[in-house]
This record gives C-alpha cells, structure tokens and sequence, in this order.
C-alpha cells in the first residue's frame, strides 16, 4: 500500500508530482526597452501619448470624411441618374434622345438605351458590402422617383469580368474592347456609336479604387435606361497624407520635446556634477538655484547639506587638532618627571613611549593642520614636482631611483595637473618613505592614465619589500591602522601615512590604488586628473 498522509491522504507519488509542478518555471517574459534616463521616458511619454492622440483624431476624421464622401458620390450619381431619365422620357425623337445619351455620358457615367436591361436579375448574390451600396442607391433613386412609384429600378454591381478583359483582347494604347467584350454581348449591336464603346473603354480602364454600379431604369415606352456609373471609393485611414501628417507630427514633437526635456533636466546634471565634487572639496561653491520650483527646491536643500557638512568637518578637524596641541603640555611635564626616575631601564622605557605619543600627536596635528588649510590650487608639472622631490630624497640618503616613463608625451600636455603643490609633494613624499622603509628602496615614474572623468596623470611608486597581505590593502589607509608583521610599530610610523595620501588623492579628485607585483613588493598608484580635459580641484 503506497504511504499515505495523515493529513490530506494524498499518497507519496502524489505528494512528489504536486511538488514538481509546484516548482517555479522560468517564463520568458518580453520587456519594453524603456529608458534608462529622466530625459528618455519624459519624452518617450510625450510622444506614446501624442502620437495616440493623434491616431485616434485622425481615425475619426477619416471615418466622417468617409461617410462624407460616399454621400456626396451618391447624390451626384442619383441625381445625373434621374436627370437623364427626365429628359430622355421627354425628347422629341429618337435622334435628339442619341444626342442626349452622348451629352450625359462622360468620364464616370455612361448612359444607353436599350431594349433589355443591363441587369437582368436584381436579385443577383453580392457581397455584404455591394448588397448595402445596391440597397442604398435602389432606394435613393425610387425616393428621387417619388412621383412615379410604378418606375421599375434596378440596381446591382457591375460584372466583375467588365473590369479584366481577356489578354488576347486587352486594351493597348489607341485600341478598345471587341464587340465579343462581355459588357457588349447584353447590349444590341450598334457599329455607328463608336462614342459610347470609346466612353466605355475609358470606364473600363479607369481607377479600380472606384465602384462601378450597374443600373436598369424601365421606360414608358418599354425600353431601359441602361448607365454604368462610377462611384468613387473614398481612400482609406492609412493614406499617404496621414502617414505624412503622423511622420511630421512625431518629428515636430521629438525636436521640441529634446528641446524642452534637455533645458528642463539640465540643473540635476549640475546637481550630479556638485554631489561628485562635494565628495572632494566640501568647500566648494554653492549649486546655483536655478530652473523650475522642483529643481529650485533640490539645490537649496543640496547647498544646506553641503553647508552642513563642511561645518561637520571643520569642527571635527579643529576638536582634532585641539586635543593634538593639548596633549603636548602634558607629555612634556610626563617627559620631565620621566628624568628624575633612578631606575636607569624604567626611565628609557618611559622615555620611548613619551617619544611615540609626541610623534603620534605630532603626526594627528600635522594631519588636521593640512585637512584644515585651503591650499590654493595651481596648474603645475607633476613630473617636475616629482623629478626635484626624489632628487632631494636621494640627497638624504634614501635609495629612491626615477624611473623613465615608457610614453614620450608625458611631459607635454598630460603631466599638467591642477593641485595643491604642497599637499602632493607630502602625498609622494609618503609614498617614498613607505617604499623605503619596508621595501628597501623606491623607485618612481610618472605616467598617462586613463580616468573615468578623462586623462590624468600618476605617480607610481614601486618596492621591492614583502607587500601588504590581501586582507589588509582595503584597510591601510584608515587612519591608525598598522599592519602587524613587516609593518609593525617596532618599524617606526603610527598609521597616517597611506590616509594622508589618501586624503590628498580624495582633495584632488584622484584616487590611491595599492596593489601588490607579481615578481614581489608593493606598487602605489596615485592618480590625479590631468589640467587639460578633466577638472581638477577648483582654484582657490
């Protein structure tokens, strides 16, 4: 016996194939390809919203302009219609009834008379469309006929073999159809009226947009009025003229929408521009208030919060480099008291802790000193800033080595960077001393990079040490942080070197990338937007 649940009795297979199927199925699932910017879906927006707007006007205008047309048509054919019948009932003689039958003929209407008519059962099958049209006119012509209400009429489509002549039998140029022509074969034979086989042939060879009616009126005297007559087919919706109207209409709207949108979206680019830059100088100018009350809104409170923020970090930057200058009266007096401990050991042990605490207070005051300073930026040549620094580092007696950059323009137009020269040559001179000191020399060069606001330059220091352990090279430059080992405090440095750089690159615009060599060591990379073609910090 299969096993059963408790619960619900369903049996385990069961159980298993409700559980299949209950398993989500990927479905593919089309998407339209909105777009992925304000500008874009406002005016894709505009134009779904015009363009239907404007089908659907055009839509009803096209079916009321139908319905006009094929009034108009009608009437005119109805009225010739009863003309001719009028005035042929009224003639004098047979002569004068040809002369009328010619006159009335023209390019949409031919008129006969016959003994027979053209249409020899009015209860022929039509089509749904051609049984209203015969419907239509029949009663139209007995309404004209209103005072003769035993006037026999007939109505119906023409044949549909009077429009394709056989091709042995086509007309060409200066030829019409032969007497055997099936619109010819109900008519009597009549070699002298070339005028009406001439009218007929053009009948024939005319639009085939237009409809061509049959119609059979009895006479007094027994004959039939006998007219094929041409109603035009009024042009449907998708006319040329529409088409050019909607092509038009959407060109007209895309160019003034572009126009509208790019003017009414340009401040949130500088919105985007300002958030980016207040990343690296809080101090920079406010957002210009301008554009629509929205955007107007945006700026001011985005210039508040700038505001705010650069007010954040200047009260931090100045509690910071208070308690730094504070603490200096309070090692010195340690240092002091230090000097009159007997004990030779305790006091050296005292000493070196009072040195590193000076230097670490020294190194934090240093650091929200130059956080604190507005240095004025200038245009400069970061290879010769670069080239004059480790000259004077390798006067000290430092093993710093300048490396020949592999591209021959550096020193030309990209080497010319926007910046503060003293915070650089303290970033590289970091960069240096870094190298080493825990790679047993540095070696330099400056060289092009490609950024993601355009060209830049960077300084690329390169050692032959053991390198940063993966774990630690997205810490390093936090302030404070050592890394143990290698670098550890017995190494000397307190942990604000790589965040001095840091901070230099962030002021810049630029960025710090460590990374460690595959042969071995470390490689520190400072890039800094170039002067030409990308922005630097703002001058000051």
């Amino acid at each position: 016996m299969a096993a059963m649940c408790w619960r619900c009795r369903w049996s385990a297979p069961d159980m298993a194939g409700r559980a299949e199927d209950a398993r989500p199925r990927r479905r593919f699932r089309w998407r339209f390809p909105w777009p992925d910017s304000l500008a874009g879906q406002t005016i894709l927006v505009l134009l779904l919203g015009l363009m239907l707007s404007h089908l659907a006007s055009l839509g009803l205008y096209s079916l009321d302009r139908l319905r006009l047309l094929e009034t108009l048509g009608g009437r005119a054919v109805v009225a010739r219609v009863v003309e001719a019948a009028n005035l042929i009932e009224t003639a004098e003689s047979r002569r004068f009834e040809h002369r009328l039958t010619r006159v009335l003929s023209g390019a949409r209407l031919q008129v006969r008379i016959d003994p027979a008519p053209l249409i020899l059962d009015a209860e022929a099958p039509v089509s749904a469309l051609g049984a209203i049209r015969t419907r239509v006119f029949r009663q139209a012509l007995r309404t004209a006929f209103g005072a003769d209400p035993d006037r026999v009429v007939r109505v119906g489509p023409a044949p549909e073999d009077a429009f394709a002549p056989p091709p042995s039998d086509r007309p060409m140029w200066g030829r019409w159809p032969g007497r055997d022509h099936p619109p010819f074969r109900r008519m009597a034979p009549d070699d002298t009226d070339m005028a009406f086989r001439t009218r007929l042939h053009h009948l024939m060879v005319g639009d085939p947009a237009d409809t061509m009616l049959a119609i059979s009126i009895g006479l007094k005297d027994g004959r039939w009025l006998n007219v094929l007559a041409r109603v035009p087919r009024p042009q449907g919706f998708w006319t040329p003229g529409a088409l050019a109207s909607v092509g038009l209409m959407t060109a007209v709207t895309l160019a003034l929408s572009l126009w509208a949108v790019r003017r009414t979206t340009r401040p949130l680019r500088g919105v985007v521009e300002a958030a980016r830059r207040m990343g690296v100088d809080p101090r920079r100018d406010p957002l210009p208030e301008s554009g629509s009350r929205e955007l107007r809104e945006v700026a001011r409170a985005f210039n508040d919060m700038q505001t705010r923020l650069a007010r954040l970090v200047d009260n931090r930057t100045r509690l910071l480099a208070a308690i730094s200058h504070d603490l200096r009266t309070p090692i010195t007096t340690l240092r002091l008291r230090a000097e009159f401990v007997e004990a030779e050991e305790e006091r050296r042990r005292m000493l070196a802790t009072l040195d590193e605490m000076e230097a670490m207070v020294r190194a934090t005051l240093d650091f929200a000193r130059d956080d604190a300073t507005a240095e004025p930026a200038r245009p400069l040549d970061l290879a010769a800033l670069v080239t004059a620094l480790c000259a004077d580092l390798a006067d000290t007696g430092r093993p710093v080595e300048v490396a020949e950059s592999e591209d021959e323009d550096v020193d030309e137009g990209p080497a010319t960077v926007l910046g503060r020269p003293m915070a650089l040559r303290r970033a590289v001179t970091n960069l240096v001393a870094n190298a080493c000191v825990y790679g047993d020399g540095a070696t330099v060069s400056v060289e092009p990079v490609a950024l993601p606001d355009g060209p830049g330059v960077s300084v690329v220091v390169r050692d032959d040490g053991p390198g940063i352990p993966e774990a630690h090279l997205a810490k390093v430059t936090d302030p404070f942080y050592r890394v143990e080992g290698s670098r550890a405090r017995a190494t000397g440095g307190i942990g604000l070197g790589l965040s001095i750089v840091q901070a230099v690159a962030d002021a810049h615009g630029g960025r710090l990338v460590l990374a460690n060599r595959p042969e071995g060591g470390l490689e520190a990379r400072l890039d800094i937007p170039g002067g030409r073609g990308a922005g630097g910090v703002p001058a000051s």
